[in-house]
């Protein structure tokens, strides 16, 4: 009889299935990895937490935990975070902060930039996007730095409760800082300028992330630009702009304003009125 494979291959072969988003399926392969006599190990119980959590079932979850620590092992920060997660994922936001607050107190666990990142994440979620700065701060001061993920999450929540000239002043900063700034975080404020009719700046940040290149690194990237006082229609050739909500023709020099910098060749356009997107189909020429 053919010995059964480490775990640490078939944990190998769940990824493909948890990628798929088949939690359910994951879950019964490793009751049956169990019934196997195939001794599991951390990682499996993660991926095992992680699928209840994805579930909406936390609580199996925090059960899986008890059974982790009878058995001898120790959670990792993986572990909690994703546990953080789940119950993030089932607006239990401040059951969450509970238990991050539990962990830093007790040191069990040195938080990293994912857990950290989790809790930011859902700090802005309901609306605590003060408390998501002032975390963000603790983070900046700390031996944890954030990353990209972490301030495009602050940025844009903060567009969002309209504090768009405190978004601004995180996006500075991260170019001070030395942190990249990508699709994400260019699209974020764009939005937010747009709702605040602030054309002008929202076009030069649009100039700028053009010829920065930030399209380039994912050429399947959409980027979306919302104009409250105007309705487009955009021929993807011609990139033609024909009305405005009001029924009157554009003026010239708000349309040179907004699409003077598309390069030939580069982004092409489509029309979801009033919503125009912008769609990266390949490199920029020239950029």
């Amino acid at each position: 009889m053919r010995p059964f494979p480490p775990i640490s291959q078939c944990t190998k072969a769940l990824r493909p299935i948890l990628k798929m988003g088949h939690y359910d399926i994951a879950l019964r392969l490793i009751g049956k990895l169990h019934f196997l006599g195939i001794l599991v190990n951390i990682y499996t119980f993660n991926i095992a937490i992680n699928c209840y959590c994805r579930l909406n079932q936390v609580d199996f979850g925090f059960s899986l935990l008890g059974i982790l620590f009878k058995r001898g092992y120790t959670p990792n920060v993986t572990t909690f975070t994703t546990l953080i997660n789940g119950l993030i994922l089932q607006d239990k936001t401040p059951q969450a902060v509970e238990l991050f607050k539990k962990l830093m107190r007790t040191r069990e666990i040195e938080p990293d930039v994912v857990m950290y990142g989790t809790i930011v994440n859902g700090l802005c979620r309901t609306g605590n996007t003060i408390r998501a700065v002032s975390l963000l701060r603790i983070m900046e001061e700390g031996s944890c730095k954030p990353n990209t993920i972490v301030y495009n999450t602050v940025i844009d929540s903060l567009c969002k409760d309209r504090m768009v000239d405190d978004a601004m002043k995180l996006f500075s900063k991260m170019n001070e800082q030395g942190f990249h700034r990508d699709v994400v975080t260019y699209n974020s404020l764009i939005h937010g300028l747009c709702n605040f009719g602030r054309w002008k700046e929202a076009t030069g940040m649009f100039r700028e992330m053009l010829d920065s290149g930030r399209l380039v690194e994912n050429t399947q990237t959409r980027f979306e630009v919302y104009f409250d006082e105007m309705n487009f229609f955009i021929d993807c050739q011609n990139i033609r702009a024909l009305t405005t909500r009001k029924g009157g023709p554009v003026g010239e020099g708000r349309k040179r304003g907004v699409w003077e910098f598309a390069p030939p060749g580069g982004p092409k356009f489509e029309s979801h009125s009033p919503r125009v997107t912008v769609r990266a189909t390949g490199g920029l020429p020239g950029r």
